[in-house]
């Protein structure tokens, strides 16, 4: 899969661990201080198909495993090259993967190193298996956030969600520039995505526009405040999965 285009990386990478060094007899490596680095690899996992499973594969192989995990250890012997900073509002993480997915790159929120490492090692997660969020998932995911939406959310909640969501899909494929974005949809488009009549759709958008959250024009949608916007929709970006999955 191709990787996508993700918001605000920061330039700095983070060495994966400072491991390196030819292989051993046994077909484990060796650290450049000269311990031995764990017996995992890739083909350890192939078929786990949870997290769960995850997690047992490696105490099997590494039964002695220390604590804390060397979770950069970890993440070098099994094919993520770096770990960069990651910094959006939206994600706390994200994966890079090239197309054949063998290698790649973790993208990690700035923050306490708790939380940090919890993200690293979901990231991992997903890369070990390849399949996790696979497309029927994320549409799954995707029909439920609407299901919410026209069964709790208030017409005005609605398209804040929906201009919410846009956006977020827009940038991942290069297709936002800061918050906003083309929008040549009409209100009657509006009323049919969101499940409200064309009046409701109108009287939502002069109140957006009254509270300053947006602008609209020209065939064009600009978000003035984001975080107004996302609060008003309570909008939370995980079920679109956009830090996991490729672009088309």
């Amino acid at each position: 899969m191709n990787a996508p285009n993700l918001p605000a990386v920061d330039a700095a990478v983070l060495p994966v661990g400072g491991i390196a060094g030819a292989g051993r007899p046994d077909g484990s490596a060796q650290r450049r201080d000269g311990a031995a680095r764990m017996p995992i690899s890739r083909m350890d996992f192939a078929d786990a198909g949870s997290p769960e499973a995850l997690v047992k594969r490696i105490l099997q192989a590494e039964p002695n495993l220390p604590l804390p995990v060397p979770i950069k250890e970890l993440c070098a012997r099994l094919g993520i090259l770096r770990i960069k900073n990651l910094n959006a509002d939206e994600f706390e993480g994200g994966l890079v993967t090239d197309a054949k997915r063998s290698e790649g790159t973790i993208l990690a929120k700035r923050g306490g190193e708790p939380r940090r490492r919890f993200t690293i090692a979901h990231e991992l997660g997903h890369f070990l298996m390849a399949h996790h969020v696979s497309d029927q998932l994320v549409d799954e995911a995707i029909l439920r956030e609407w299901l919410m939406n026209v069964g709790r959310r208030s017409a005005v909640e609605r398209l804040a969600h929906l201009f919410c969501e846009l956006l977020l899909r827009l940038k991942v494929v290069g297709l936002a520039e800061g918050t906003g974005y083309k929008f040549p949809l009409t209100q009657v488009d509006l009323a049919d995505t969101t499940g409200i009549t064309s009046v409701h759709v109108n009287r939502s958008l002069r109140e957006l526009r009254q509270s300053g959250l947006i602008e609209l024009e020209g065939g064009r949608l600009k978000i003035l405040d984001y975080a107004g916007l996302r609060a008003l929709a309570e909008f939370r970006a995980n079920y679109l999965h956009l830090a996991d999955c490729a672009a088309a």
